[in-house]
């Protein structure tokens, strides 16, 4: 015999089916799912039907609530249209019940009718309306010369723009920004393990403070030539 769900459960429940279904169902419906009486459970009613994850349809019907209210490929496409501003692609998952395909469809039609980039920060895709009328034709020469363009190092940009005027900032504080790059993939760190010592205070004891004590030959090594 299985161990009764508690309220939360259920309610936990009923939003899984309707997050999963993402479609217009009557408790009738997910009664027969669930096998919990939806209809006489007045207490389970309620706390569902007051979770912010729940829409009531006009015709009574209860549905997952999305981020846009979106219902079909229709809606999304007049809907991305006027999102200029772009919206989240994975915004639109939950809409309703075959969006994700709907979604592949619109992005690779011809002719186009979105454009998806990737997010800087955190490389999410974005989705923008396409505008054909920014769609400039490119012969083949101006593409071969693009292509063949050399970027600026990005930090020797900064030093420029710092040397020039035309950015705030000290050249001497500018080996700090070097910091930041990113050491190549199998690459170790450098060790150096050559420094100058300070032991003013030995001086006159006869020990050579400039020999390498962690010499294997037994010589020593000369730190600094």
């Amino acid at each position: 015999m299985s161990k009764p769900q508690t309220l939360n459960m259920q309610i936990k429940s009923v939003l899984d089916v309707l997050r999963k279904e993402l479609r217009p169902m009557t408790p009738e419906e997910i009664e027969k799912i669930l096998g919990t009486d939806i209809v006489n459970n007045q207490e389970l009613r309620k706390n569902v039907e007051s979770s912010t994850k729940f829409l009531r349809e006009r015709d009574g019907r209860w549905r997952w609530k999305s981020q846009y209210y979106i219902r079909n490929k229709e809606e999304l496409l007049v809907f991305l249209r006027k999102r200029h501003d772009g919206v989240p692609r994975a915004a639109l998952d939950d809409c309703y019940k075959g969006v994700t395909d709907d979604m592949k469809d619109i992005i690779n039609s011809i002719p186009r009718e979105v454009i998806v980039l990737k997010n800087s920060t955190d490389k999410k895709e974005i989705v923008y309306p396409y505008d054909s009328t920014l769609s400039l034709p490119v012969s083949d020469d101006i593409r071969g010369m693009w292509e063949t363009i050399h970027a600026p190092d990005r930090i020797e940009v900064h030093r420029y723009l710092i040397e020039n005027g035309v950015k705030k900032g000290r050249v001497e504080d500018f080996p700090q920004l070097a910091i930041n790059r990113r050491r190549p993939r199998g690459q170790k760190a450098r060790s150096n393990k050559r420094m100058k010592l300070t032991n003013v205070h030995l001086e006159g004891t006869g020990i050579d403070l400039q020999e390498d004590p962690t010499a294997t030959d037994g010589k020593g090594t000369t730190a600094f030539n």
